[in-house]
């Protein structure tokens, strides 16, 4: 896919951290991912009431296009879409993370690319995602010691990531099969 972007560009081609994660499977069509991924706000809130691990995670927009982003706590930042193309997108988020014990305090750049495309399971469609992530650090000393807290950085990964896949299949499973008590149910939303 490519990136024209120069914040992401510097992110994708001196990464500090590379992670290629497990695709994520869930009901769904192609015309959903696309509609939704078109509308962060609205699939943050959706994700935020349907899987409530995710109740911390807000986003805003802002009058530039981009998107605040923040977890009340350990992640703040801005995030943008920087590239996209038949089932594939790309997003640049820049911001800081402090880790619940305030181990880990870093700010920096990482570049999330999503691939997806959809299948059949017999008369059922589902849609797959493989989300791929790029972590760049600011500092230069916390970038040469990305080995020894490399471990820390991918269990906050691999937490963040869960939770995020299974909101989507959440998500997913309730868009496909119940989509009227869906809307209904968002109706009482505040």
């Amino acid at each position: 896919l490519p990136v024209t972007d120069a914040a992401a560009r510097l992110v994708v081609e001196d990464p500090t951290l590379v992670r290629h994660l497990d695709p994520v499977r869930f009901p769904g069509t192609l015309r959903t991912v696309e509609w939704l991924l078109d509308r962060p706000v609205l699939g943050a809130t959706m994700a935020r009431r349907l899987y409530p691990r995710l109740e911390p995670y807000r986003i805003s927009p802002r009058q530039d296009g981009t998107f605040d982003v923040d977890d009340s706590g350990s992640l703040r930042g801005i995030f943008r879409p920087i590239a996209r193309d038949a089932n594939r997108r790309a997003f640049l988020c820049q911001g800081e993370f402090r880790s619940f014990a305030q181990l880990l305090n870093v700010s920096g750049g990482l570049v999330f690319t999503l691939e997806y495309h959809e299948t059949r399971e017999g008369s059922d469609r589902a849609v797959q995602i493989s989300p791929s992530l790029f972590v760049r650090l600011d500092n230069a000393v916390a970038r040469g010691a990305t080995r020894m807290v490399a471990p820390l950085l991918h269990g906050v990964i691999d937490r963040r990531v869960a939770n995020l896949a299974a909101a989507t299949q959440v998500m997913g499973e309730r868009i496909a099969r119940d989509p009227d008590g869906l809307y209904q149910e968002m109706q009482t939303w505040p």
